[in-house]
């Protein structure tokens, strides 16, 4: 009989490992990082949570009156452990790592909000706004910075991806090639860059005022697969900023460079 069921105690923890993102982001069913790490553990096996006063200094909006620091949100990357202690000697972790996964909660650590890597990641962030003290963004200067935040913690695209102005573009596609073991790195960037579709206005981080309230972040993101042979690409993408610093992007606006 053991043998049977160890069989279908693994598969069930494979199964986790491929459907975790998608699991439930009810923050009820979630009341402390406690039980949310032994959750993420029982997925993918130890896991730390990484606390990002980074991403908290970006949340706050610096005109606003002085508040008390402990009662600011916490944002959380989930990581791999950075040394393995299940041995008898303390050893570098070397195991698969996980995927890029960010968390948040509030400063007693009771309310959870799973945000990129989870299901539903816009809606928790949006809920975080909600629950603290009000915000009102007023200009593109904060609306940019609220944007660039939910682009990394929502939509997952990493300040790594970005492209700040047109030259950025071929410098990532260099970088791209070198990566891939391509020895004409330079060269083939150059061809890539010649022949991209390109809009210098698209190929730039904006941040406009919509008619119709709030402003709309132009957020141009490098993307090309390491795993197989393929074509670079620059996708744009629109995120929404409203004036109370919530986040909103439709997919269906990206756009396409190549």
């Amino acid at each position: 009989m053991a043998g049977p069921i160890l069989v279908i105690l693994l598969f069930g923890i494979a199964s986790n490992r491929e459907t975790y993102a998608q699991s439930s982001s009810d923050v009820s069913t979630e009341p402390s990082l406690a039980m949310l790490s032994a959750e993420l553990k029982a997925a993918f096996g130890p896991v730390r949570l990484h606390r990002e006063e980074e991403l908290e200094d970006r949340f706050t909006v610096p005109r606003l009156p002085h508040s008390d620091p402990g009662l600011l949100p916490r944002f959380f990357q989930i990581q791999r452990p950075r040394y393995d202690l299940s041995g008898d000697q303390i050893l570098d972790n070397v195991a698969n790592g996980i995927p890029t996964m960010y968390v948040a909660s509030s400063a007693d650590e009771k309310k959870i909000y799973k945000l990129y890597g989870f299901a539903n990641p816009e809606q928790d962030f949006n809920r975080l706004v909600g629950d603290g003290r009000a915000q009102r963004i007023l200009n593109s200067e904060e609306a940019e910075s609220r944007g660039l935040l939910c682009g990394e913690v929502i939509y997952g695209l990493s300040s790594e991806w970005w492209i700040a102005d047109a030259s950025n573009a071929k410098l990532q596609a260099a970088k791209h090639y070198f990566d891939t073991n391509h020895p004409d790195a330079f060269q083939r960037s150059t061809k890539w860059w010649n022949s991209l579709k390109r809009n210098h206005v698209v190929l730039s981080i904006s941040t406009t005022k919509m008619a119709s309230g709030g402003f709309s972040l132009n957020l141009p993101v490098f993307w090309a697969s390491v795993e197989i042979e393929t074509t670079p690409q620059v996708r744009v993408y629109h995120i929404e900023v409203s004036e109370n610093g919530t986040c909103h992007m439709d997919a269906k606006s990206t756009e396409v460079l190549k």
